[in-house]
């Protein structure tokens, strides 16, 4: 298939070079110019750029340059040599480029350090459920941060009758669309992730094109692009089959669609450059795509950064941008990714599917006298791969028990025992089984078991049902041999997960609102244990938020597809991805709250962790009426409160129809207590509590192709504490039955004053070397740190709240903060008398950190902390002498300007010595 490249031409020049440890790395955007002048290129900002970089003497080197509607501007890195040839230490240099950067007028109209975004494997590639089989509990000990706490239904919903993989998409209402023909045709689908496995059959003749930009085994500077698309992790992969694959054993979300992929990270626990991800998000827009899936992303929220920026400007040209909410909700409120928190995207949050995959199989008890056909759930999801009759070991024995082999064949089907599943699997392994299946009872829950992991002998484990139990326990008693057949050619099936969370949003799902108060997430779709294809042609059970995404993605193609819109057939519209978000939100329904351990009866779940809720796919294309304003309400806090909205609504039908609109109050929930500390997962929450509301009109007639306007004014409790954020849903009911909802959320609280970046003051500890401990320093001044003996001072702040502006400073032990606040001088207090300059520091886990952090989000680990170790100027020592630590940090919707919307801490005086 020939890619035809519409609208205008898109210029991404990679330029690969070696990247010392001094090097920095900035992006660019160039002044807007029209589309006209772009295609024309009769004005070359590039060329300027880099000219005017020459003639000012920098030693620089380009990188990308982009020349797209995502962005106009380049990226590029400024040599080591700039630093040494003004002494500067790298967090002054950082600042000095930066605003060097922003001084060349007409030429940059922005500028940003370039960010390494850090992937760590928050998405699984198994359940998110850890399985304790003892007495058929949960273990709970395993805090991680894609796991979660979770029980069985004490009711289990039928789990006998099987159903095809693709009963996923009920719960959706894709299956309705795809029995219309509504697959996706003549869409194209992009997902910027870790590359594909172009062998997978569910990608045969789908995929249209795409673009490796880092190669194998890339160093931050030393990059190998290429065509060769090969995913060595299997995350791209995963989100890619979830959207369009299709096979005779797995059907995506639009299976007739076709794909773009891009590689931008090597394996998902390394860093990934953001200057790469907007040139991909380039090259996408270049080669014709129509969506974008976006699983990438951190936790650096804040409008206005470079993605969101790229991402709202494609948006405008009508390409649909779906990106992952985040894992992180765990951590509670506030917890923004930069795609996701772009303005006008899509910031996908998941739900725990009600469906698991399963596999086929058929017992033969004493050759092929008796036949029983069963299914079996995988530990991690996948087929075993075996093909054609297994002789099979069968012990009476539990897995826990068992001692010794139970026969001479490498697979084992054996009663489930109390202990854990890793120790049970662990037992088998050393017995010599290459396979096991363990037989449930009943306390045992037929779910997934994915801490387990496969070493030496043992290649896979899984579980069946215990209402097959009694069966294999007699013929094993009647003294029947035992044989499994497996066909590898067979299709998965589905059954009820008995998982207490399933069909409810998941609590990995980051949970909003945005740091400037805004809505977040979207929606939410099926993300939590969800099948999905795997490097080397086979199948796994995956979750989070990351896979949530890709299925909004091929909802979004259904729905181009369903209305003829098509950039690749030459049918594209500049509106189609305001048009989509809008018709998704405004027929999503809202789902009940699942605290992590039971769900909570008659309590919807938050709309800053659900959004408008659980998509549907069906009613987003048929209804008759729609949004056509803002379709996500945010009414900010006290101080900025956007008490009156106006709501459009359209008849996009060929009746007269009469409407009526009503208040849905959600649920409350405390983001902030009194001290502005923000609150940890589960949130206090508070049922069916919201706004007053009142509406103008309430009650009114439409005619077919016609708008009207509605007014809702609203107010709140006036005895309400600070830190609340209210919300709930205007629902639009029209006389045909058609029901549109519009979100809101309100923040009650005056974030600027109650919510502190640091609520708590920052903290200088002292180690002692007999107990290990730390403690924070005297105020007195009387500490002292030998730095000859590895003594430094530790760090500690509780991180609480995103910030545009933190820094860590080193001044001298007479630096007078006071006189720097009255003469209203923070911005500029490295000119100031005693200013050493940012304090040298290192973390065990991210290495040297760099001072200012212009923005700083909310630490995962909630603390932001790390020994001290000299300057930050190539890490110099302090001399002998005494010192302060100051830490500056701008509270929300602060001003630099003004004094008092910075946090300032000034430590206790301490003494360096050498001895």
């Amino acid at each position: 298939m020939q890619l035809i490249v519409y609208l205008l031409p898109v210029l991404v020049t990679a330029v690969v070079a070696a990247q010392s440890l001094g090097d920095l790395s900035y992006i660019v955007r160039f002044p807007d110019i029209s589309s006209e002048l772009l295609q024309k290129r009769e004005l070359n900002y590039h060329t300027q750029f880099f000219e005017k970089l020459a003639a000012d003497g920098i030693d620089y080197l380009p990188r990308f340059n982009y020349s797209s509607p995502a962005l106009h501007g380049a990226s590029v890195i400024f040599r080591a040599s700039n630093d040494s040839q003004t002494g500067q230490s790298k967090a002054q240099a950082e600042l000095a480029n930066l605003v060097y950067l922003r001084s060349l007028e007409g030429i940059v109209a922005q500028a940003w350090p370039t960010a390494k975004i850090s992937h760590t494997k928050k998405d699984t590639i198994t359940s998110d459920i850890d399985v304790n089989p003892k007495a058929g509990t949960l273990d709970n000990t395993k805090k991680k941060l894609s796991k979660r706490d979770s029980t069985a239904r004490t009711c289990p919903r039928d789990v006998s009758t099987p159903l095809p993989w693709s009963a996923i998409h009920k719960t959706t209402n894709v299956d309705k669309l795809h029995k219309r023909g509504i697959k996706g045709a003549g869409v194209v689908i992009a997902v910027i992730d870790s590359g594909l496995d172009t062998l997978h059959p569910v990608f045969a003749n789908k995929i249209v094109g795409g673009w490796d930009f880092v190669g194998d085994n890339p160093t931050p500077g030393s990059l190998n692009p290429g065509p060769d698309l090969t995913d060595k992790d299997g995350h791209g992969t995963h989100a890619a089959g979830i959207a369009v694959g299709s096979s005779n054993r797995y059907t995506g979300v639009a299976p007739d669609a076709k794909l773009l992929g891009y590689r931008t990270y090597y394996k998902i626990d390394s860093f990934v450059s953001e200057d790469i991800l907007l040139a991909a998000m380039e090259r996408a827009y270049s080669d014709g795509a129509d969506i974008i899936s976006f699983s990438i992303g951190s936790a650096q929220g804040f409008a206005g950064n470079p993605i969101g920026i790229a991402a709202e400007n494609l948006i405008k040209k009508g390409i649909i941008f779906v990106a992952a909410a985040g894992n992180d909700g765990r951590n509670g409120p506030y917890n923004p990714l930069n795609g996701g928190g772009a303005s006008n995207s899509l910031a996908v949050g998941t739900v725990e599917s009600e469906y698991l995959a399963t596999w086929p199989i058929t017992a033969v008890a004493d050759g092929s006298d008796q036949t029983r056909s069963l299914t079996y759930i995988s530990t991690n999801g996948a087929y075993f791969g075996l093909n054609g009759t297994q002789n099979a070991d069968y012990s009476p024995t539990n897995a826990c028990e068992i001692d010794a082999p139970a026969g001479n064949s490498s697979l084992i089907v054996i009663p489930r025992g109390s202990c854990t599943d890793v120790e049970q699997f662990g037992r088998l392994n050393d017995l010599g089984y290459k396979y096991a299946l363990l037989v449930n009872g009943p306390n045992h829950a037929f779910l997934h078991s994915f801490n387990v992991t496969y070493t030496k002998t043992l290649k896979a484990g899984g579980f069946i049902d215990t209402a097959h139990s009694g069966w294999l326990a007699s013929q094993a008693h009647a003294g029947n041999t035992l044989a499994i057949q497996f066909n590898n050619n067979s299709s998965p099936i589905s059954v009820r997960s008995v998982f207490a969370g399933a069909g409810y949003p998941n609590v990995v799902t980051s949970w909003g609102p945005t740091y400037e108060n805004y809505f977040y997430p979207s929606v939410v779709a099926p993300g939590g244990d969800v099948l999905a294809p795997s490097p080397g042609g086979v199948y796994l059970t995956v979750s989070g938020t990351s896979f949530a995404t890709p299925y909004v993605a091929g909802v979004a193609a259904l729905y181009l597809s369903s209305k003829g819109i098509s950039r690749s057939a030459g049918r594209p519209s500049t509106g189609a991805a305001f048009d989509f978000s809008k018709r998704l939100i405004g027929t999503a329904r809202i789902l009940d709250f699942y605290d992590g351990k039971a769900a909570v009866s008659g309590v919807k779940a938050p709309l800053i962790q659900q959004g408008a809720g659980l998509i549907d796919a069906a009613r987003m294309i048929d209804q008759d009426i729609h949004i056509q304003s803002d379709p996500l309400l945010s009414l900010n806090d006290t101080r900025y409160r956007q008490a009156t909205q106006k709501i459009t609504i359209k008849n996009t039908g060929n009746k007269l129809l009469s409407y009526t609109v009503r208040h849905v109050p959600g649920t409350a929930v405390t983001v902030a207590n009194a001290s502005g500390i923000i609150s940890q997962f589960p949130p206090p929450y508070f049922k069916n509590k919201g706004a007053f509301v009142t509406f103008l009109p309430a009650v009114w007639v439409l005619a077919p192709g016609h708008s009207t306007n509605i007014y809702a004014y609203f107010s709140f409790p006036s005895t309400a504490p600070e830190g609340i954020v209210y919300s709930g849903k205007l629902e639009v009911t029209a006389s045909n039955g058609d029901v549109v909802g519009v979100p809101y959320m309100a923040v009650q609280q005056d974030t600027n004053t109650l919510i502190s970046p640091f609520p708590s003051l920052p903290v200088l500890l002292k180690g002692d070397p007999a107990t290990f401990q730390y403690a924070p320093i005297p105020d007195d001044g009387t500490a002292v740190f030998n730095f000859a003996q590895y003594d430094a001072p530790r760090y500690s702040a509780y991180s609480n709240f995103g910030s545009r502006f933190v820094s860590v400073d080193l001044v001298t032990a007479d630096f007078d903060l006071d006189a720097a606040v009255a003469a209203n001088a923070i911005t500029t207090l490295p000119s100031r008398p005693g200013y050493l300059g940012p304090a040298g520091i290192y973390d065990s886990n991210s290495g040297s950190i760099t001072f200012p952090q212009a923005p700083l989000p909310r630490m995962p680990k909630k603390y932001l902390e790390f020994p001290i170790v000299g300057l930050a100027e190539n890490f110099a020592q302090l001399e002998p002498g005494h010192y302060r630590v100051l830490t500056r940090a701008l509270r929300p919707f602060g001003a630099p300007n003004k004094t008092r919307d910075w946090v300032l801490y000034l430590s206790p005086a301490f003494e360096v010595v050498y001895k």
